[in-house]
C-alpha cells in the first residue's frame, strides 16, 4: 500500500465497528488525522479517561477540520 493509511484491530468487533466501540474508533480516527497533520490538537480540551487525544481534537468551531 501506498501514501497515509493505517490499520487498527478492536479485537471485540464485529462489522460495525463506529457502533460496537465508538470511542475506541473517534479515537484511531483523531490519532490518524493528528499523525499526518489532517489536524492539530487542541490544548484547552477536556480528555476522557484512557484517551490520549482531546475530546474536540480536530474540531474549529464549523467545519471538525483545521
Amino acid at each position: 500500500m501506498q501514501g497515509k493509511f493505517m490499520m487498527q484491530v478492536l479485537p471485540p468487533c464485529g462489522h460495525a465497528v463506529h457502533e460496537d466501540m465508538p470511542d475506541k474508533v473517534a479515537e484511531a480516527l483523531a490519532n490518524f488525522m493528528i499523525r499526518h497533520k489532517f489536524a492539530e490538537a487542541r490544548g484547552d480540551s477536556e480528555r476522557p479517561e484512557n484517551s490520549t487525544v482531546p475530546v474536540n481534537a480536530f474540531h474549529n468551531g464549523n467545519s471538525f477540520f483545521t
